[in-house]
This record gives C-alpha cells, structure tokens and sequence, in this order.
C-alpha cells in the first residue's frame, strides 16, 4: 500500500463505536438531522426526481429506502437519489475546505440498511467519512482544483468498508478502484449551469459504494493508486500526508466541526448576507450609490471573481450559479429580505429589476482576510456602502451564525428540519422522524427511520 491508502485502512480498522465521545456522537446526530432537513428541501429538484425515477425500476437483495419511494430499490440508486436530494439546495454542512462531508452519510445510510448493520455501526461509519473530509480538506491543499467529488468518493469508501468489514486488502482495493474510476474534471463554472451541481457528489458516492463492494467480491485496483507514475500525485495532486485522520483539532472531531448553513447558499456568503439584512433595516435600493463587499480569496473565487462576461455569478442564469453569486445574492436580500429556497426559481433568478443593483457591487479580496481564514478560520467580511446623500455605512462580520465558532443551536437546527420536512411528510410522520433523527443512538435499528424516508411526497 501507497502511504495515503495505508493511513485510511488503518483508521478504518482502529474506529469503533465505543471510542467516540459524546460529543462527537452528538456532533453525528446534529449532522444526520441537518442533512435529512436539507433532503427534504431538495426532493423535489431535478436530479433527486431522475435519480427517483431509476431507481423505482430496481430490486435486489442488496436494498435500500429511496426518499419518497415505497419499496426498498437497489442500494446504489438509493444512494444516487438520496445524496441529491440532499445536495440539491446546497444547504447542508461544510465549512471543512473540502465540500460538504454529508454529501457521503447517504451511503452510509443506505449500505446500513442493506446490511441491517446496528445503529452504532451507523454512526461509526459516519464518523470515519467526516474525518477522512476533515483530513483531505487540511489547510486548504485541494482549494481551487475541482476534487471535492475526488474527497467524497475517498470518504464513502472508508465509511461504506467499515460497514461491509472488509479486509484491509479489499477496502485497499476499493480505494484504488474508487481512485482510478472517478477523478473529476475541475470546470467548476460550467458545472454549476447543468445538474452536475448536484449530481456530482451523488454519483460519487454511488460509485464508491460499487467500489467497495466490487472489492469485497475480490476484484482488484490498480497498485500505487497514489504515488505511481502517472497516478494521483503524479497527475492530479501534489503529494499530500494523511497521517493526522481523526486527530481532534482544539478538542474536537470533525463532527463537531463542521459548520451549518442558516441559508440556503453557500457557506461563504452567510456573513455578507447576515451583515445585508442588517443593513436592509437602516437603507433602501434607492438610497444606494455604490457597494464594495471584501471577503476571502476563497469567498470571492466562489462567489464573485473578475467581472467579465463568461463569469455567470454576475449574472446567474441558474439556482446553481445563483446559490453561490454574491452579487445576486446580496441585492436579493437588500430587495426581497432572507434568503429562502424560493429565492431561486427561474423567475427570481433572472429578474431583470436587480441587474442594475447588482452592477453597483464590488467584491474585492483581502490578503489579510485569507490568511485569518487559513490560520484561525475566520470567515470575515467587509460591506462598504456609499449612499446617494454622499454618507457611507460600514458593518464586518467574523464568525456567521451557523460557523464553527458561532454554531446554531440544536433548537435552530430543527426549525431548519421542520420548515422543510413539513412539506414532505404528514405532521404525526414529520414529528417520529424529528424525535427519531434526534434519538438515534439509542434506536432499536434503522427500520422505523428508514419506512419514514419512504413516506415523502411532493402532494402536500
């Protein structure tokens, strides 16, 4: 085994149950509560409903509960449509520099279930994929190069072997398998004007799990998967340690790390949009002259960069683009008031009226704000308003409510939960799933959770 491979087989070996912390495993359980929530905003997004349509024509041994679908559907295709739905609003958890690790816990809910593995079994494997996130995502090393789907399929492996116990030359293989199989192609703006969006992590981790299971039947992967010539180091990384899996961070593991989206966009825009509506108290469109919003390198490269006319973030043609525009986003707010998942239907998306509000924005990045981001994780913000009167208005943010350092309650989570999963299931459904989701270490098995999954509908 390559170093890299060798790191993830051993800590997959030497994770168990009984080691976590309670707060790890309430870290767990606060993520799994977040990631259904979000599920249920995105069920009925295109990719979540053609994956659905899939994986209704399939059965199997191998079986598992698709969101909104009666019968149990073949592991894979659960997954697929289940990892969509949740990634559909991009609204679950990240804040990690590596995409978002519940992009994986639908895997390991899935593999669960096929297997009747126990709920603790569960939640070590949920465990093992957040760090394997935690560990890719250090210091920022893959920022940039378009490998979160390369991250995710690496941590559904390791959760999904833990499941399906495999040996550590099998789960070797399924790494190198997963490897040689699905390495991504960094055309991020491109991506965000298709389904790709939110199919990417989905179908990375439908392909890890075949993966893994192939390996488990004794199919082999190529050797070297990372250091050989012509392999990941050579071609798409750097090299890179993974030595350090599941060593807390100031006390805490990745679980517990994580950040949460108070809205439905991305990570680096919850503090622009919080300082924005705010702002919107004091001032109106009209008052406006000019905005200039400094954030983080990363912050603008997600969310704003040069304004030329093939950047679509400066004019979002999509919910995709939208979600991570800046510009759209903060005129938006100033207009409408908070950001909700009906802020990107096509209609709100490409309305006209908030071109011109948008072309008042600047979005400029600071060295200083960078380097607060990578050494202590801030995630700071500017907003610079010049007013028509020729007075001006400053408001920063630091730590967003849903960062790490400034985490929602579990009271906020679950009004996050109900405001989306009441659209999805009856009220007496929607209420067992909340306490269920939030007792879940101490359920029986998976079953009761899983038969409410497949009660979601789009009727209600």
């Amino acid at each position: 085994m390559d170093a890299p491979t060798k790191s993830i087989v051993d800590f997959v070996r030497s994770s168990d149950y009984s080691a976590l912390p309670p707060a790890c495993v309430h870290g767990i359980v606060r993520n799994l509560v977040d990631a259904v929530g979000c599920a249920a905003a995105g069920f009925n997004g295109d990719g979540a409903v053609i994956g659905r349509q899939l994986a209704a024509a399939t059965r199997g041994d191998f079986a598992a509960s698709a969101f909104g679908l009666p019968n149990l559907t073949q592991a894979e295709f659960a997954i697929l449509t289940n990892a969509a739905a949740v990634r559909d609003r991009d609204w679950h958890d990240g804040g990690l520099d590596a995409g978002h690790p519940s992009d994986a816990s639908s895997a390991m809910i899935a593999v669960a279930e096929a297997t009747h593995a126990s709920i603790h079994d569960l939640i070590a494997a949920i465990y093992i994929s957040y760090e394997v996130v935690g560990a890719l995502g250090k210091d920022g090393q893959f920022n940039g190069k378009g490998l979160r789907t390369f991250i995710i399929a690496l941590a559904t492996v390791a959760g999904v072997g833990k499941l399906l116990r495999l040996t550590d030359d099998q789960l070797a293989n399924a790494l190198s398998i997963s490897m040689a199989a699905s390495l991504p192609l960094n055309i991020d703006q491109l991506i965000r004007q298709s389904h790709w969006k939110s199919m990417g992590a989905a179908y990375a981790s439908m392909n890890a799990t075949l993966a893994a299971r192939l390996a488990q039947q004794g199919l082999t992967g190529p050797p070297h998967v990372f250091d050989g010539k012509g392999a990941v180091w050579d071609t798409v990384t750097d090299r890179f340690d993974l030595g350090h899996i599941g060593v807390p961070v100031d006390g805490k593991t990745v679980p517990e790390r994580v950040s949460h989206k108070f809205f439905p966009c991305s990570t680096e825009s919850q503090g622009p949009l919080a300082l924005m509506l705010d702002l919107r108290k004091t001032i109106a469109p009209a008052d406006i002259a000019s905005m200039t919003v400094t954030v983080t390198d990363v912050s603008w490269h997600l969310g704003a960069g040069e304004r030329t006319p093939d950047n679509r973030r400066w004019d979002p043609p999509t919910k995709d683009v939208a979600n991570h525009s800046l510009p759209y986003l903060l005129a938006k707010a100033l207009v409408d008031g908070p950001i909700t998942t009906s802020s990107f239907t096509l209609d709100a998306v490409r309305d006209p009226s908030l071109r011109p509000l948008m072309q008042k924005i600047t979005v400029n990045k600071s060295d200083e704000f960078s380097a607060r981001r990578k050494s202590t994780h801030e995630e700071n913000a500017v907003i610079e308003i010049a007013l028509s009167d020729g007075s001006t208005i400053r408001r920063e943010s630091r730590h967003p409510r849903g960062h790490a350092a400034n985490p929602m309650t579990d009271d906020e989570l679950t009004q996050k939960f109900d405001g989306s999963v009441a659209a999805v299931l009856s009220a007496s459904a929607h209420a067992e799933l909340r306490d269920r989701l939030w007792n879940l270490p101490n359920e029986a098995d998976l079953g009761a959770i899983t038969a409410l999954f497949r009660q979601f509908t789009n009727s209600r």
